[in-house]
């Protein structure tokens, strides 16, 4: 059994006070966490009345454990772009320590962190790379994390599959959304994702693993999905000597 939960995550670049128009490639700004698990906080399930498992808080992180320590490569391959995985883990070489804001331009935060998915190579170009530096490896993970989203915003896609209107284009937001295909769109200078997290039902359930085939199957499923909101200030953004 799975269940389908439609995600939407909406992002927008404000300079005093002004909504400002997203630049070009701005689709890859946002991507949810690995594993459509994470989504989830605690779940509980009863069958006719009687609770079969009870509440669980923090069940995303011990149930994530558990897949990524099951899951063979193999099965990342082939089943985890299903579930929200990348078919690559994240990669260890695209480290990177950033000890203070200044000059954190080429940083993709502060402190250590490991987030860059565009530095003009992946994880199969790393014997290359370390012959200059390593500090052009970029996280495959987050590659695949990314190209999840059609962009379908017109001023950036020209391939003629995907875009805003059917002039130019054999794919629509109408189209994609139609068939529950992820994709990026812009909305009054606002950048939305849409997305659909499919969970298999037995990854957070042990008793769903073995509760065999019935009929007239009577339960009661309760989930708190984990939502929220950030907010990044960045000074001297057009410039090298970016802070954040």
């Amino acid at each position: 059994m799975f269940i389908v939960i439609p995600i939407t995550m909406a992002a927008a670049f404000s300079n005093a006070g002004t909504i400002a128009a997203p630049v070009p490639g701005s689709s890859a700004l946002c991507s949810l966490k690995s594993n459509f698990l994470n989504l989830i906080h605690q779940v509980d399930i009863s069958v006719q009345g009687k609770t079969l498992e009870s509440t669980q808080a923090y069940i995303n992180i011990c149930k994530h454990f558990q897949m990524i320590s099951e899951m063979s490569e193999n099965d990342l391959k082939t089943l985890g772009h299903s579930v929200g995985f990348s078919p690559v883990l994240d990669n260890p070489r695209a480290d990177r320590y950033n000890p203070t804001q200044a000059g954190a331009n080429g940083h993709s935060g502060n402190g250590f962190c490991n987030k860059r998915p565009f530095t003009g190579a992946s994880e199969y170009q790393i014997a290359t790379q370390e012959a200059t530096t390593i500090n052009t490896i970029a996280n495959t993970a987050l590659q695949h994390k990314l190209s999840r989203y059609v962009d379908t915003n017109s001023s950036v896609v020209n391939n003629g599959i995907y875009g805003a209107t059917t002039s130019n284009t054999l794919m629509t937001p109408a189209n994609l959304a139609s068939e529950f295909r992820p994709y990026y769109e812009v909305k009054s200078n606002y950048m939305i994702w849409y997305d659909y997290a499919v969970i298999k039902l037995n990854h957070l359930f042990e008793s769903m693993d073995h509760i065999g085939l019935t009929q007239k199957l009577d339960v009661s499923l309760r989930l708190w999905l984990n939502c929220g909101t950030v907010q990044v200030t960045v000074t001297n953004a057009a410039t090298a000597q970016v802070q954040i």
